[in-house]
């Protein structure tokens, strides 16, 4: 085992070990048992990567059915959250997909076909020919993670991502096995590229804790979010770094609520709110808006999704949480009680 290896080994069995004197990982294993009980609901429902000829008959509303709870994409987005967390952009994506569905369906074959590398499955075309889907390919991932769990772990966002690596120190790791499978730097790594590199340093680390060893992936997802990325709740209110944001009309991130709500403004349409009700920050909700179905929604502004608790707002009383960053764990039960928009995923990747 290589210094780096048994480094990253050696934190992830002290966070176990953490977790386990705070009695914390008899409930993490009971959260992964249930995960993995929906995961098999829903490959027997969805069996596509078995019987790949299921995908043509895919009709749109086996894929896309407001109201219902047993459509393709409720389980991805929705049933299966605990496997991996989606930041919700509301609607669009899933309208999308349905718009474009001979689109969506090679993307899928290719999803679940295990002949095709986890990289040529994250930067396959078919991903920037449907709206919404393309930028930092987090649906993708999700969707390969769930049809080639043995290869891809769920974790989705670069944002992410960037944070287990940091977390775990396998910068070197992930040098070492890029340029093993693509004779390149890591940073010069196309999204799926880096995707496949990080799931396979991963997976290594992983095998190299006996607790985790032959272990699903979303026991070592919960692990890490819950003992090793846990430090960071709280410390969010620390001053840190503003970056330039070439996104019309702010030249920063957001800092403030209402550069939150500038944002909004300007991109609403596509976002999926084609009018304005009422834009009230002084009142609560912040907004009244119509959706692109015709319904009346309530929307709070936050630039963080967990201000929206810090600042003790009744989540009875909303239907969305517009927010730059969605900074929720995944398993944070506020995401059953509204939605949450997370505009930087939403429109950076436009």
């Amino acid at each position: 085992m290589g210094e780096a290896l048994e480094r990253a080994a050696r934190i992830l069995a002290e966070t176990i070990k953490k977790l386990k004197d705070e009695g914390k990982y008899d409930k993490i294993e009971e959260g992964v048992k249930r995960c993995l009980e929906r995961y098999e609901e829903f490959i027997k429902k969805y069996p596509l990567r078995e019987r790949p000829e299921m995908i043509d008959g895919l009709k749109p509303e086996d894929l896309y059915n407001p109201g219902a709870r047993n459509y393709f994409f409720y389980y991805v987005e929705h049933y299966l959250r605990c496997w991996a967390a989606l930041p919700a952009v509301g609607d669009m994506p899933w309208k999308s997909a349905v718009d474009n569905i001979d689109v969506f369906k090679s993307l899928l074959k290719k999803v679940v076909d295990p002949n095709v590398r986890v990289s040529a499955k994250v930067d396959a075309d078919e991903a920037k020919k449907i709206p919404w889907w393309g930028g930092d390919r987090i649906i993708v991932k999700k969707l390969v993670s769930l049809y080639d769990p043995d290869r891809a772990v769920p974790m989705l966002s670069t944002n992410y991502i960037e944070k287990v690596v940091e977390a775990l120190k396998i910068g070197e790791l992930l040098e070492e096995e890029s340029k093993k499978m693509f004779g390149k730097s890591y940073e010069g790594l196309s999204v799926g590229e880096r995707y496949e590199v990080f799931s396979k340093v991963m997976i290594d680390v992983k095998d190299a804790v006996p607790e985790l060893k032959d272990k699903s992936n979303v026991l070592l997802m919960m692990v890490i979010d819950q003992g090793l990325l846990e430090k960071e709740k709280g410390e969010k209110v620390k001053k840190v770094e503003v970056k330039p944001l070439s996104l019309p009309p702010l030249l920063f991130e957001p800092r403030y609520e209402a550069e939150a709500l500038v944002l909004f403004a300007k991109y609403h349409d596509k976002l999926g709110f084609p009018y304005v009700l009422r834009l009230s920050p002084s009142e609560y909700p912040d907004a009244i808006l119509i959706d692109e179905d015709r319904n009346v929604v309530r929307a709070e502004f936050e630039v963080r999704a967990s201000d929206f608790r810090v600042h003790k707002h009744d989540p009875s009383k909303v239907d969305y949480v517009i927010c730059w960053e969605d900074d929720l764990k995944e398993d944070d039960e506020l995401r059953d009680k509204v939605k949450i928009i997370e505009l930087k995923s939403a429109l950076m990747e436009k």
